[in-house]
């Protein structure tokens, strides 16, 4: 990877910092592994605003197809870096 990549754990720190963000309940633990619709209760407007969120941090775009099949945070970070080999995120 080149220079100012990152690596799987940076993305899940900014998956996850995206997520809370978004989330009108900030007292529930995001972790890799929850669910986005039965832990975190994640609906159709907060996942747009997630989407949103996501491709303009990391300069990318997501596609539909793949967003259809998120079940977990994991899901977004597999997403992410898969869809780049050099994934940047800005803040």
């Amino acid at each position: 990877m080149k220079m100012g990549s990152l690596g799987q754990k940076k993305i899940e720190q900014a998956v996850v910092k995206i997520l809370s963000d978004s989330l009108a309940q900030t007292d529930r633990l995001i972790e890799d592994d929850s669910r986005l619709v039965e832990d975190l209760y994640v609906d159709s407007i907060v996942l747009v605003e997630v989407v949103m969120e996501l491709n303009k941090n990391f300069g990318v775009e997501l596609p539909e197809s793949e967003i259809a099949g998120w079940k977990t945070v994991r899901d977004i970070c597999c997403s992410l870096g898969c869809s780049t080999g050099d994934l940047k995120f800005q803040m």
